[in-house]
């Protein structure tokens, strides 16, 4: 169990260098979600913006790889499978017939790397698709195996695959006596596939006080609480790095080497990450693990700001009390902003609106909730908001229903609204004006398939 500090600054963290941190991030344009700071085993400082919470399981997206490999890594020292085993060898009712001499080279090694090969047209699925590992197994290996660097979220669902093969189990129930139980994470879930594998590559939802769990024990090389929990030197060969993917145009902490499923970084600092910005980062030198959730586009503006704000607060020169007492204050008071609304939207707005190109909004009042009505090519989506203040309910999303949290206000001849899901990094933010006959909505946030994006609709009844 990880114990609370008495303060940032008896673990060596300083509350002013927090404080700076929280300046910057009100700056910013980022959403971030939760925050743990571990320092010397030890909770330094967290923080949860309300509706968000460090002890919720959320969505893990790609940081749910690391702990496939820790699979992998159990799997080894158990003797049911090998680094250098091939993957048609483990899985050869999966490849194809005729398969190629660079498909049969193949090696869990070189998946766990990113370096099986594979095409990038291969990273992508039809959720619905019969048979994922068939599917990714007939794409083409246009690589030399362990040669060159390409991210593949599909290659970590073969692995996991590969395990479940070998153990009879999905990776969550084989981490779950394993990792999970010994860590004291009473309540793991991960996706899977249709034919029940554990999706591996994403799915995994954790709460950020379990994924600070994670780092501290890669932190204390897989020991956690005296007890050897993770086989012994898996948490060195793992974090080291693999492949070369330097010289990719991508931010710095991109391109340091990658290991097996952990991205290195800068100051030999290393990291699990998943898209949106979930991070579960370990910096050896500093004692120290940080664990985020977030809602945002931009991981390496949040990977800057992080490294230049709140990492920097350790081993700075200290705050007096009232430093922590306004870091006390400024932590509970955080909360994501809700739109105001103060005089409600005009009959006038009410309507269905199309954009010509299959696209159609229908926008009604009842009761003072706005009920927005999107039909896209996924599908329809019904949206309820509730004035200036969070209204809880469902949305769908990939056929399934997932609670959302949802507000709108009514400024200069336009509806402002947010969408959040509590559980995930999916946030979304429309701005409605309403120009006569026609509907103007600017969509940005994160998450649901659609990039930011202005669409023009015009009312036809």
């Amino acid at each position: 169990m990880l114990k609370y500090a008495a303060s940032p600054e008896t673990v060596g963290v300083s509350s002013a260098g927090l404080n700076r941190f929280l300046d910057a991030l009100a700056a910013s344009s980022l959403e971030l979600h939760s925050v743990v700071l571990l320092r010397h085993g030890q909770i330094a400082w967290e923080m949860s913006v309300s509706p968000y919470d460090v002890r919720t399981p959320h969505v893990l997206f790609s940081l749910s790889k690391s702990f496939t490999s820790a699979a992998v890594g159990f799997a080894v020292a158990e003797g049911l499978m090998a680094y250098d085993e091939r993957i048609c060898d483990i899985l050869p009712d999966k490849a194809p017939d005729g398969a190629s001499a660079l498909l049969k080279a193949v090696t869990i090694h070189d998946l766990l790397c990113m370096g099986s090969g594979l095409s990038a047209a291969s990273d992508g699925i039809d959720p619905e698709q019969p048979d994922w590992a068939k599917r990714v197994l007939s794409f083409p290996v246009e690589h030399t195996p362990g040669t060159h660097f390409q991210y593949n979220s599909m290659g970590t669902f073969l692995c996991s695959q590969a395990v479940q093969r070998r153990t009879g189990m999905t990776v969550l129930a084989y981490l779950t006596p394993r990792l999970f139980a010994p860590l004291g994470i009473e309540t793991p879930r991960w996706d899977e596939s249709p034919q029940g594998v554990s999706c591996g590559g994403w799915g995994l939802h954790l709460s950020t006080l379990d994924v600070a769990k994670f780092g501290q024990l890669l932190l204390r090389d897989g020991v956690w609480g005296g007890t050897r929990v993770l086989p012994e030197g898996w948490v060195d060969m793992a974090t080291s790095r693999k492949i070369d993917n330097s010289g990719r145009g991508a931010h710095p902490d991109w391109e340091q080497g990658y290991g097996y499923q952990f991205w290195r970084c800068r100051d030999g600092a290393y990291r699990g990450d998943g898209m949106y910005g979930q991070l579960c980062w370990i910096e050896p030198e500093r004692d120290a693990v940080l664990a985020v959730t977030a809602g945002l586009l931009d991981m390496g503006a949040e990977v800057d700001l992080l490294r230049g704000t709140l990492l920097s607060a350790i081993g700075m020169p200290g705050g007096d009390e009232a430093e922590q007492e306004r870091l006390r204050e400024r932590t509970a008071a955080l909360t994501c902003p809700v739109p105001e609304c103060g005089e409600r939207p005009p009959q006038r707005v009410v309507g269905r609106y199309e954009d010509g190109r299959g696209h159609a909004l229908e926008v009604a009042l009842e009761g003072g909730v706005l009920r927005l009505t999107a039909e896209e090519e996924g599908g329809v989506q019904d949206m309820r908001f509730g004035p200036g203040t969070l209204l809880q309910g469902s949305i769908r999303y990939r056929g399934a229903e997932m609670g959302c949290l949802a507000a709108y206000g009514w400024r200069d001849g336009a509806l402002e609204t947010v969408l959040r899901v509590p559980d995930a990094p999916f946030t979304r933010h429309a701005r409605l004006r309403f120009v006569g006959d026609t509907l103007e909505e600017t969509v940005v946030g994160a998450g649901f398939e659609r990039e930011p994006e202005t669409r023009t609709y015009h009312k036809v009844r």
